[in-house]
């Protein structure tokens, strides 16, 4: 989860010192944000259940919601924010 914070924090960060916009709307933004997670969680649900997949709990918090670690549902928030985050600011700074 340290991780998961820190990548979080670095993305904050850039974009507060490059100015970089995330979407052109807060409704823009949830629904790009919510299509990854929908997606994620449905996949790493059906790999988990049908065996493909597992999570070892020596390395987690313990708390689970459904099949899934609540980790993982931190992940698919904060891993599209920080890609859209870095693509921003790299587009910014190479004038893409």
């Amino acid at each position: 989860m340290s991780i998961l914070v820190g990548v979080f924090s670095f993305s904050v960060v850039m974009k507060r010192i490059h100015r970089a916009t995330f979407f052109k709307s807060t409704k823009q933004g949830a629904a790009i944000l919510g299509f990854f997670f929908v997606v994620g969680v449905v996949w790493d649900s059906y790999a988990v259940y049908s065996g493909h997949w597992f999570f070892n709990d020596k390395n987690l918090l313990g708390v689970r919601v459904g099949l899934l670690p609540i980790e993982e549902y931190v992940f698919f928030i904060v891993l599209p924010v920080f890609i859209i985050t870095m693509y921003q600011v790299l587009r910014t700074k190479l004038d893409l």
